[in-house]
Order: C-alpha cells, then structure tokens, then sequence
C-alpha cells in the first residue's frame, strides 16, 4: 500500500480532494517541508477555520473529514499519529451538532477510538 511520508505527499492529496486549499498549504509546506506534525497541525487548523460555518457549507466540511481520512487511512505511522493529536482534539468541541455526527461517520474506527480516550483523558 502506497504511504504518505512526506509533506509532497499529503499536498499532492490535498490537490485532489480540496484544491482551494492548495495555495496556502504550499506556503506552509515550504516552511515546515521536514517537520510533517508541524505541517499537518497547521492543514487541521487551517481546514477548520476554512470550513467554520461563517466560511463555506456543511458539504465542505464533510469533505474535509473524507481527506482525513483518506490520510489517515494512506498515511504512514507518523502522518497518523499527526492526524490523531492535531485533528481530533478539536472534534470533541462540538461533538453534540448533527454536523460533527455526520462527520465521525466518516472517519475510521482506528480514530474515533483514539477520540474517545483523548476525551476521557480530558475529564476533570
């Protein structure tokens, strides 16, 4: 199975799902190109507040949590681990709106369980 190690890899990606993200993500890529994590926490940050709700539609949205998990699902050990500590945290924010339970049945069981104990490490 094809694996995405490298920045190139998870922007060529990118290209293909959510092009209008590609501009500004090579920006960031030029600046993080060895430092994948790095690169991976700004694309989480960056799609979330691309696709806020004052931003772009639901549909956009859904589309950026199929990316993730078609990273997730190609990526190498690292991409994932980036995926699970940059990506999720967020989630559980608004886990109660229809369109975040839309958006968890798009990601696989690896990483809603990885959800699951980070939200359980957060209880007081």
């Amino acid at each position: 199975m094809f694996a995405l190690h490298t920045c190139d890899d998870v922007l060529r990606e990118v290209r293909q799902s959510l092009p209008e993200l590609a501009t500004e993500l090579d920006a960031a890529a030029a600046e993080n190109r060895c430092r994948l994590h790095h690169f991976f926490e700004f694309f989480a940050g960056y799609t979330c507040r691309f696709l806020g709700p004052d931003r772009a539609s639901s549909l956009r949205l859904l589309d950026c949590f199929a990316l993730a998990n078609r990273l997730y699902t190609l990526g190498s050990a690292s991409l994932r681990c980036a995926i699970e500590v940059t990506y999720l945290y967020d989630l559980h924010l608004d886990r109660n709106s229809e369109l975040m339970q839309r958006a968890r049945q798009l990601l696989p069981p690896s990483l809603l369980a990885c959800q699951r104990r980070m939200q359980c490490s957060m209880l007081p």
